[in-house]
């Protein structure tokens, strides 16, 4: 059983892929993150545990998003959310390398935190579903 949700991102949960997937598009907002992650949780589908992929390729984090602010307002976020997705791997690709730059930052920054995801920042999406064990022909089912 496979469920779609159409929002200001995306969302396809697979289950049988252990993997919850999450296009952004537009413009970046913190506030859709947190929205995401909530719709994700209460998601009947969701399961803890389950890997995630995040993927922000249609999306460039603006240029005056500063460090502080991403990292000040994610770490608050993920201190409480990361306990509710539990174990789990976490891929996030982006597209470009400014918010690749970004993104990097952040994800150094988390080390320090009391957690049980892992996270990879890809640039190549094929190279973030392997990482997640993903099959190389498995093909995300994004609704239109």
């Amino acid at each position: 059983m496979r469920l779609i949700i159409l929002m200001s991102f995306s969302t396809y949960i697979d289950p049988d892929a252990n993997c919850l997937f999450v296009r952004h598009y537009g413009s970046f907002d913190l506030g859709e993150v947190l929205e995401s992650l909530e719709e994700n949780l209460s998601n009947p589908i969701f399961r803890i545990d389950m890997n995630v992929l995040r993927d922000y390729r249609d999306q460039t984090f603006p240029s005056d998003l500063t460090f502080n602010l991403l990292s000040g307002t994610s770490k608050s976020i993920m201190e409480d959310y990361d306990r509710k997705f539990g174990k789990c791997n976490a891929a996030i690709v982006v597209g470009d390398t400014t918010s690749y730059a970004k993104v990097h930052q952040y994800i150094v920054s988390t080390r320090l935190m009391v957690t049980q995801i892992e996270r990879r920042l890809f640039r190549d999406i094929e190279e973030a579903k392997q990482w997640l064990g993903i099959s190389e022909d498995y093909v995300i089912s994004y609704p239109d």
